[in-house]
């Protein structure tokens, strides 16, 4: 409703409105970080964690205050206030969530008191939960993870819904759109590393022979991953292994 919507809104707006403790307060510029965002200087997860249980317990939910808590911590402070809730209160903090918010104002609170990897399996679920795939929000994803974020990922996505991310994948799509996706979600690529514009350009060169210069960059229409989708996501996998454009220019130069 209404309601919650202005709470989302307030949540999300709390990340960026500053604060007497300096929630933005500019950093010195150095070489290592040009992060602006710094913590609170002092949290107290308990407290934090009895004050949610507060706003939730009983007839009503106060929004304002979970909005005042949620949106004014750091990852690893939301993580530790989830961690104090079960091991103080012997409830679980998502399940409280779960059942007492609702809407966007409920999936942006769960959102923000998992990790990483429990986000991003929740979002390749979302994804391919349900009739059809939402093959964007797929791509993007598994192409713009690290081997070791798909690890972790994979691993979350067993724990949570008691199967592989592999074996969802291979429920969901089909052809050679869904190899190329398996291989990515077994995050088997090299690692974050210096470009090897050789080797690009032979891949490129690779691509271009096999046929890729037919459907070069499309945006993915199809639900059901066609050769479009497959397309897409080898441009996709050119950017964010190299991090840079070299790879894609290399196969558009060929094509001309």
């Amino acid at each position: 409703g209404n309601d919650s919507g202005f709470a989302s809104l307030m949540l999300f707006c709390n990340f960026f409105r500053a604060e007497p403790q300096g929630w933005l307060k500019p950093r010195a510029r150095d070489s290592a970080t040009l992060t602006t965002i710094v913590a609170p200087n002092r949290t107290d997860p308990v407290a934090d964690a009895e004050a949610l249980r507060k706003a939730m317990k009983g007839l009503g939910t106060k929004e304002s205050d979970i909005v005042d808590i949620l949106g004014h911590r750091t990852l690893q402070q939301r993580l530790a206030i989830r961690q104090a809730y079960q091991q103080q209160l012997k409830r679980d903090l998502l399940k409280d969530l779960e059942g007492d918010l609702s809407g966007n104002f409920k999936q942006l609170s769960l959102q923000l008191v998992r990790g990483e990897d429990e986000r991003t399996a929740a979002c390749l679920y979302a994804c391919m939960k349900g009739v059809g795939t939402d093959d964007a929000t797929l791509i993007e994803i598994l192409t713009s993870r690290t081997p070791s974020q798909m690890h972790g990922a994979a691993k979350a996505f067993q724990d949570l819904y008691g199967q592989t991310l592999e074996q969802e994948l291979q429920s969901e799509i089909r052809g050679h759109y869904r190899d190329l996706m398996l291989a990515l979600a077994k995050g088997d690529r090299a690692q974050d590393g210096p470009s090897d514009t050789k080797l690009a350009a032979g891949d490129a060169k690779r691509l271009y022979e096999a046929g890729g210069y037919k459907t070069m960059i499309p945006k993915p229409k199809s639900r059901h991953g066609g050769n479009s989708c497959c397309a897409y996501v080898c441009a996709c996998v050119f950017v964010s292994v190299t991090r840079t454009c070299a790879c894609a220019l290399s196969l558009l130069s060929l094509s001309l």
